[in-house]
């Protein structure tokens, strides 16, 4: 039986920390003394902005997820096939060997009996 492990180590394209610090700092609060109007109108922008970053961030994630995933199964597959090439050549050259101690033997024997 063949058994293969591999991992790949690597953080994805934005953590929790950089979404947490991100998400701040698009909720501002106005550095102006202008209406509570003026800070609606910011945080709606600062939302906005949010909920596409966010969604661009899981979109980034998930992507890099799906990549990382398929470089794993490659390598898997890739240790796999050069291990069972391997086998498969040491067993070729036990064939090998082996055909060729019988080709001795027989040759030996064969001069005996003529």
């Amino acid at each position: 039986m063949l058994t293969y492990d591999t991992t790949l180590q690597a953080q994805p394209p934005v953590s929790g920390t950089q979404m947490q610090s991100a998400l701040r700092g698009l909720r501002i609060k106005s550095p102006y003394g202008y209406s509570t109007q003026h800070q609606d109108v910011l945080n709606a922008l600062g939302d906005q902005n949010a909920a596409q970053y966010q969604m661009q961030a899981d979109k980034a994630n998930s992507q890099f997820g799906a990549q990382k995933l398929n470089a794993q199964r490659d390598l898997a597959l890739q240790g796999l096939q050069q291990m069972s090439q391997a086998r498969q050549d040491a067993m070729n050259l036990s064939n090998a060997q082996r055909g060729m101690s019988y080709g001795l033997v027989n040759s030996l024997l064969s001069g005996l009996f003529h």
